[in-house]
């Protein structure tokens, strides 16, 4: 696709999973979950990954960061009434015990065509692309903002028109919807037998998750979360 400026993928990268199975499996809408890259047509699946290991942890755990003045205001909720469900707030704490059915994995990865969809001639070409999608999301403009914000609308229409270019991109990078110093890569569906995506990949580790790793306690840091 002219104009899109392309790179190559990291050769490993992370991800978070409470299904042992499924770490490193692609993932295809249907009805579940709406994500940042699905395909809106349910045509192929994506496999969501990261750089690091701590911007993994981020990813998995950021939407259960707390909102400003939530750890107080929890402190002064009392229960409801009899025959009434408890009032529970958003408090920012994951226990300890949770941690154990979670897995983080690590894949090696060969070299292949990734779309930069946030550098500077990549967001220009994608604005002329879909510079119809955008208006009938009464958006006037795109920006790299807009390609990492929550508007999935917007997201994968990028993600559909990048899989159907016949270049063959074999998937995205995008810095974090949590910040731009953690970097994601999100990989298509393909036919190669390793991880079944556009590019050779192979699994290289599977690990429970510890308490104790600092990659994890610094990303909970950075989200504001805390272990019970």
């Amino acid at each position: 696709m002219d104009g899109m400026h392309a790179v190559s993928p990291p050769r490993r990268a992370w991800r978070v999973s409470a299904n042992p199975r499924g770490v490193f499996a692609f993932r295809v809408r249907g009805n579940g979950p709406i994500w940042r890259w699905d395909d809106p047509f349910d045509a192929y699946g994506v496999l969501y990954m990261a750089e690091a290991p701590r911007a993994a942890y981020v990813e998995f755990f950021g939407d259960l960061r707390p909102a400003p003045g939530m750890k107080e205001a929890s402190q002064t909720v009392k229960q409801d009434g009899a025959g009434m469900p408890e009032t529970t707030i958003k408090t920012g704490e994951v226990s300890a015990a949770s941690l154990e059915k979670l897995r983080i994995g690590e894949a090696t990865l060969e070299d292949g065509s990734i779309a930069d969809v946030t550098a500077s001639q990549s967001v220009q070409t994608l604005r002329a692309a879909i510079w119809g999608q955008l208006k009938t999301a009464g958006l006037d403009d795109l920006s790299t903002a807009i390609i990492q914000g929550r508007d999935y609308r917007i997201t994968q229409a990028i993600s559909h028109l990048l899989y159907t270019q016949d270049e063959g991109y074999a998937g995205i990078r995008c810095p974090s919807y949590y910040g731009t110093d953690l970097v994601c890569w999100t990989f298509f569906q393909g036919s190669s037998p390793q991880l079944n995506l556009r590019i050779a990949a192979s699994s290289l580790s599977l690990n429970i998750v510890s308490s104790q790793d600092p990659d994890l306690l610094g990303a909970l840091d950075t989200l504001r979360i805390c272990i019970v």
